[in-house]
């Protein structure tokens, strides 16, 4: 006997996974499965297409440093040549006698801005003599005499236009030379001065300070003026 409600017969079905029926009989694959489908043929084209794309050389590039710019060279500054001329010999006598030391007058002019290098340069017959020359040779200053008491002195100077430092050097040593050895002379320095062009153009200007000569001769065909020195005779 049956409980009421209870189909007379119970029967079981195997499950069926239903791909969905078309119109011509087949079968129609699930929309979310076709999406999968065609992403993954998409995936294997593309793939296949750049795997099988040659792959360009690689190039090379090779960066090189700008060409270096020329060296500036800064210009050369113009050097006093040594005078064309030879510079005279100086002779003085020994009975003469300058009220002076040789160191006084050859620390002077050791100094700035003359800076003279001396050398014991004595004469051929042995007599004392110091000479001191500037490094671009355009001024020379013998000292005369035993070191305690010169005999005399002679300074040559380079007076040449071109070269005005120079120039204007050398005025300054001949006027310190006459007062090195005129200390009491205040206007040694301003006779020197007024002289110079004046020995140029007469041949020499003298005059006697103290006892003590002083003479200023131009060197012929030259712009070389010498300027001596030398005390009274004993």
């Amino acid at each position: 006997m049956r409980p009421a409600g209870v189909p007379a017969r119970l029967t079981l079905m195997e499950p069926t996974l239903n791909m969905g029926a078309n119109s011509s009989g087949g079968f129609s694959m699930p929309k979310n499965l076709r999406v999968v489908f065609y992403v993954a043929i998409l995936a294997i084209v593309t793939y296949a297409y750049f795997n099988d794309r040659p792959v360009p050389p690689a190039v090379n590039v090779r960066l090189e440093a700008p060409p270096a710019s020329p060296a500036i060279e800064a210009p050369a500054l113009p050097v006093a040549e040594a005078p064309k001329v030879p510079m005279p010999d100086f002779v003085v006598a020994d009975s003469r006698a300058l009220d002076v030391r040789r160191d006084e007058i050859q620390t002077a002019f050791e100094r700035a801005p003359f800076r003279l290098t001396f050398d014991y340069q004595p004469y051929a017959d042995g007599r004392s003599r110091m000479m001191g020359f500037s490094a671009d040779r355009a001024t020379r200053l013998e000292l005369i005499g035993p070191p305690e008491k010169l005999h005399g002195l002679a300074l040559t100077a380079d007076m040449t236009e071109t070269n005005r430092l120079a120039q204007l050097r050398n005025l300054n040593a001949l006027g310190n030379a006459a007062k090195l050895t005129n200390p009491t002379w205040a206007d040694a320095s301003g006779w020197i001065t007024a002289n110079v062009a004046l020995a140029f153009q007469n041949g020499r200007a003298e005059t006697t300070m103290n006892g003590n000569l002083l003479k200023l001769a131009a060197v012929p065909n030259s712009k070389l003026m010498v300027l001596t020195i030398t005390g009274p005779a004993n």
